[in-house]
């Protein structure tokens, strides 16, 4: 017995080396496969995975789009149209809770007990590389199961799928989903270098309207990306984003975007909005959020239709953003539409 247990030892310690100095790539090993992420972590997980835990809004809105059938459960509770839209035998799977930022509320004993293989965790590289690669370190060894981190911001979402779908062994589906984040992308590209399509725009997420989301923030990337600008600068610096009817005469946008029905009907109605251009031009746009606002919160995978949805309400172009929901919709949320339904989604009809 001594023999056979120090001849394993041997073994795995031959492979770890063999995989340590190992290009970003999956090899396997018996019922097991070393795969080194994006934070050079070489790490052993099962050769056919069938549940994952995912870590936040990206990587959970990823692995529904590519492999539903091995979520695990939910980084986040699914709103009641999310539900609607979702696959049945998904939608009801417990929530785990997030591992990072201001709502982070992860169950670790709920995790540990979801019968998930491994944990995937997706997003920004933050504060470094050293200091993600102890804490995904840690938490691994607290919840005795591998925790793999792939990059994945706005622009980095093709090659997100791709390098999901060979984790995965679903290549051919990824392709789908990559070709179609590069295609948003490239047309988000397009528009930044037109020069008829530069908006000024101001943009709020509150009941009241009055709490902006400013210049250089992560919530402002898609219309950074497709070349907006946002009226509210990077310098602005009040408690909560907050902003006053007076700034807002003073910035006097041509366009308002808001997420709240409260606020929409509030600009609409109120004399004290009625004199900034963007409501004199009927240009006042509530944003769609079925099943998620498309600009942001989260800011995951469905900003990619956000693009679409943008380039509908400011420059007129209907008919590709209501295409480009339909096959959004079938891709992503395995759901399918017609046209009047993505009208509707988009807010559009």
């Amino acid at each position: 017995m001594k023999k056979f247990t120090l001849s394993i030892l041997i073994l795995l310690l031959a492979s770890a080396l063999l995989f340590a100095a190992g290009a970003k790539e999956t090899q396997v090993t018996g019922a097991l496969i070393s795969y080194t992420d994006d934070l050079d972590r070489t790490i052993s997980i099962p050769e056919s995975a069938s549940s994952i835990a995912p870590s936040g809004n990206v990587s959970q809105m990823a692995l529904y789009a590519l492999a539903p059938e091995t979520l695990a459960g939910w980084s986040s509770k699914l709103s009641t149209e999310a539900k609607a839209l979702f696959l049945s035998e998904v939608s009801d799977k417990p929530v785990f809770g997030t591992f990072y930022g201001k709502k982070a509320n992860l169950n670790k004993e709920a995790l540990m007990a979801s019968g998930a293989e491994f944990v995937l965790d997706v997003g920004d590289i933050k504060p470094s590389k050293e200091a993600m690669t102890e804490d995904l370190d840690k938490l691994s060894s607290e919840i005795g199961m591998p925790v793999i981190f792939l990059s994945g911001d706005l622009d980095g979402y093709p090659i997100l799928f791709e390098k999901l779908g060979t984790l995965l062994g679903k290549e051919t589906k990824a392709k789908l989903l990559s070709d179609f984040a590069n295609e948003a992308l490239l047309y988000g590209r397009k528009m930044n270098q037109d020069p008829t399509k530069t908006t000024r725009v101001y943009y709020s997420v509150s009941d009241d309207g009055l709490e902006a989301v400013e210049s250089g923030s992560v919530h402002n990337e898609v219309l950074e990306y497709v070349g907006i600008e946002n009226v509210v600068p990077k310098s602005f610096s009040s408690a909560n984003g907050l902003v006053s009817l007076e700034s807002l005469y003073k910035w006097n946008p041509e366009a308002i975007l808001l997420t709240s029905e409260a606020a929409y009907e509030t600009v609409m109605s109120d004399k004290a909005w009625s004199v900034l251009d963007a409501v004199k031009n009927k240009r006042v746009y509530l944003l769609s959020a079925n099943p998620y606002p498309l600009i942001d919160r989260p800011t995951s995978i469905q900003r990619l239709l956000g693009i679409y949805l943008i380039d509908a309400l400011l420059y007129g172009n209907v008919d590709l953003a209501v295409e480009k929901t339909i096959e959004y919709y079938e891709l992503f949320y395995h759901y399918s539409l017609d046209n009047d339904e993505a009208m509707s989604i988009l807010g559009l009809k």
